[in-house]
């Protein structure tokens, strides 16, 4: 029994729980009522539509403006960026230029071609030092009809000194071997190409050295360490400089060597094949992000490697970050500014209408001691002035009514 009881009361229970269960599910019905009344007031009538359509107004906004900023910033990254390509390319040009100038002097100076017969390299040295030194050329060299260096002038880069050197082998060097087979390109018998030396890799340009008669007697090469170089075009274009050669290997750059080495800023093999105009790439150097632009390098209408250039890009993201921020905060200042003074004036255009339902309800009640107390020039202040006639009239007809009333 009672196992029974402890069952019956257990059904008891449930009972209660599911009719408990029962009403906790009807709770929510008012609730919801009330929530559709709120959004089908007048007030939300006025005020939602005009708070999501600004809402809608500002974020397009907030996009479309920024993005018109960083598609602007893009644009003059981009232009800067061949800008300095442009101007890169030109202080090559001109440098191989002055080489050229450089060469035709020290070619045509009295003596130079004898002591190259001769293979004198103390009255070549005499020769050519002082207008070597003169001309601040960083290295030259004379090369006889086999290949075999008469003497090298070359400035060491630690210090304003020159060293002398004699006897190197010069005819794997196609600069100088196309010369020696009296081989001449579309622009003349001069040439210019990249040769790495034990002072590191220099900008050399070779032209031949001939006698009256015009038969070759060897070759005179006039050379710029590219650091030195790199470092006059960076100063020319504002941005840091890379040189790499056909295989797209690094030559030399202006970059600092990172600690993880210099594998970023070379281009793939696959990639050399678009670099016939020009390819944009982006690359993270010392923790930070560049982009960069690569093209071929082209000396008297040959390849003589690929030059680039690179431009640190995180500056454009910090202002997409910040003008992004920037204008988000205006907007949402103006837009918060703009729900304000909606609500304000919803709120001037519903009070009078609220104020009318209200004095119309109690009049439908019976209270016709009721007034609108609203005055304006507008439709809501006339047709609360009609309303008042309206409950004047009535009032005054249901006093005369009860007072008919009374004497009958």
């Amino acid at each position: 029994m009672a196992w029974g009881r402890d069952v019956d009361i257990t059904s008891s229970a449930f009972e209660r729980s599911s009719g408990d269960s029962q009403d906790f599910g009807k709770k929510p019905v008012p609730t919801l009522n009330r929530l559709i009344g709120v959004f089908a007031s007048l007030r939300a009538k006025l005020i939602i539509p005009y708070v999501i359509l600004t809402l809608l107004i500002a974020m397009v906004g907030v996009y479309v403006i920024t993005r018109l900023v960083t598609s602007s910033l893009s644009e003059r990254f981009t232009n800067q960026l061949l800008e300095a390509s442009r101007v890169a390319g030109d202080g090559i040009v001109r440098k191989e230029r002055t080489h050229l100038e450089d060469l035709r002097l020290m070619a045509f100076t009295e003596g130079v071609p004898e002591a190259l017969v001769a293979r004198d390299s103390q009255a070549l040295q005499d020769l050519l030092f002082p207008i070597v030194l003169n001309s601040g050329i960083q290295a030259t060299t004379v090369v006889d009809l086999t290949g075999t260096e008469i003497i090298t002038l070359a400035r060491h880069p630690s210090s304003a000194e020159y060293i002398v050197s004699e006897g190197g082998d010069f005819s794997q060097f196609k600069i100088v071997s196309d010369i020696l087979k009296n081989d001449q390109d579309g622009i003349g018998d001069k040439y210019a190409g990249l040769l790495v030396t034990s002072f590191g890799p220099y900008l050399f340009t070779s032209a031949p050295v001939r006698d009256a008669n015009g038969e070759l007697l060897g070759v005179l090469l006039a050379g710029t360490s590219l650091d030195t170089l790199l470092s006059d075009m960076k100063n020319q274009s504002l941005a840091d400089v890379i040189l790499l050669d056909n295989d797209g290997s690094l030559v030399s750059t202006t970059f600092v060597k990172p600690e993880t080495g210099f594998g970023p800023v070379e281009i793939n093999p696959g990639l050399i094949n678009e670099t016939k105009q020009s390819v944009t790439l982006d690359f993270d150097l010392y923790g930070r992000d560049y982009k960069s632009t690569y093209a071929p390098l082209v000396i008297r209408s040959n390849e003589t490697g690929i030059l680039g250039v690179a431009l640190p890009s995180n500056f454009i993201l910090t202002t997409m970050a910040t003008s992004r921020t920037t204008f988000s905060l205006i907007f949402s200042a103006g837009t918060l500014a703009t729900i304000v003074i909606g609500y304000l004036l919803a709120q001037s255009i519903a009070k009078p209408i609220l104020r009318l339902r209200s004095v119309s309800q109690a009049v439908a009640a019976g209270d016709l001691n009721q007034n609108t107390g609203l005055r304006g020039t507008d439709e809501i202040g006339e047709l609360a002035g009609a309303f008042d006639i309206m409950t004047l009239r009535l009032r005054d007809r249901t006093a005369e009514a009860a007072r008919l009333y009374d004497e009958t």
